[in-house]
């Protein structure tokens, strides 16, 4: 091999190597990149019906959303980097509308595992999975893992209620 054509291996190798690494470091920092306030409300609003009231950016890590629903107001929390829903908690009720998951006649009952069920399927359209007791006292909420075709909840009903209060979702469907 003459000089020549090694010096023109060695640059070839070199502009490979360049144009590997740049295309590397535009991958890694794409991906590190923050979602605009804009698109997180953009994905909220694919996923539930209803408008958004207010998008705060917490910490970098997840975006605290105020948002409208028909059935109530509700605070998400999306992942400021992937769009991911994090958690979804019901704040109150939509005014002039019962919810049927009122109050029952006597506060002092106890849902059943089987009405925990039901009240999270109205809420998550999924499988139920399982449902475990959680807390003490008037503290106490049936966790209710509901499995959707991509994802899985954690749907929290109090136990005295029937109100759900929260849903948080993880993205790991195993």
């Amino acid at each position: 091999m003459t000089p020549k054509k090694s010096w023109l291996i060695g640059i070839a190798v070199l502009v490979i190597l360049a144009g590997a690494g740049i295309g590397y470091y535009m991958n890694v920092r794409e991906k590190n990149q923050t979602l605009s306030q804009l698109q997180a409300e953009e994905l909220v609003t694919a996923t539930y019906d209803g408008d958004v009231k207010r998008t705060q950016l917490v910490n970098e890590k997840y975006f605290d959303i105020l948002f409208d629903g028909a059935k109530g107001q509700y605070t998400i929390h999306a992942d400021a980097k992937t769009g991911n829903i994090l958690s979804v908690k019901k704040i109150n009720n939509k005014r002039g509308k019962k919810d049927d998951t009122e109050p029952r006649g006597d506060p002092s009952a106890k849902l059943t595992e089987q009405e925990a069920r039901t009240i999270a399927a109205k809420e998550v359209k999924g499988e139920v999975d399982d449902v475990e007791l959680k807390g003490e006292g008037s503290d106490q909420v049936y966790e209710v893992e509901v499995n959707t075709k991509t994802k899985e909840a954690k749907v929290y009903v109090n136990v005295y209620t029937g109100k759900v209060s929260s849903i948080v979702w993880d993205n790991d469907n195993d």
